[in-house]
């Protein structure tokens, strides 16, 4: 068994002073494949009055499923998890390896927010 990482989101540092949910662009959605498994990592080096939502589907138009979520009101957040994801779990389920992942960020409804974060995913042959 061989091990590939790939990173999913470079570092970014988004802000704003309006509420409205972010998605990532569908060009750079991750095509995760047919690995059968993986573990995803989360770096958020800090945020506050947002959401970062990390969802997968197995098909571009959807349905899209929410892996994990990290959510900061007033209080700044910083985090770096590990989330074990399998191809063989039940579809519709955190801990599914899906074909696709990409990410979103939802306002926490507050007049100002900052997401500074990276993602990456580790995947099995």
């Amino acid at each position: 068994m061989s091990w590939q990482s790939i990173e999913f989101q470079p570092f970014v540092c988004l802000s704003g002073i309006t509420s409205f949910p972010i998605l990532q662009d569908q060009e750079n959605w991750l095509k995760v494949g047919d690995f059968p498994g993986g573990v995803l990592n989360i770096q958020v080096s800090g945020m506050r009055g947002c959401t970062l939502v990390v969802e997968g589907a197995d098909a571009v138009a959807g349905p899209w499923t929410t892996i994990q979520a990290v959510s900061a009101s007033t209080t700044p957040v910083t985090c770096d998890e590990q989330y074990f994801l399998d191809r063989d779990a039940p579809q519709g389920t955190p801990e599914r390896l899906p074909y696709y992942l990409r990410w979103r960020l939802d306002s926490a409804g507050s007049t100002d927010w900052v997401a500074l974060f990276n993602l990456g995913i580790i995947v099995r042959d």
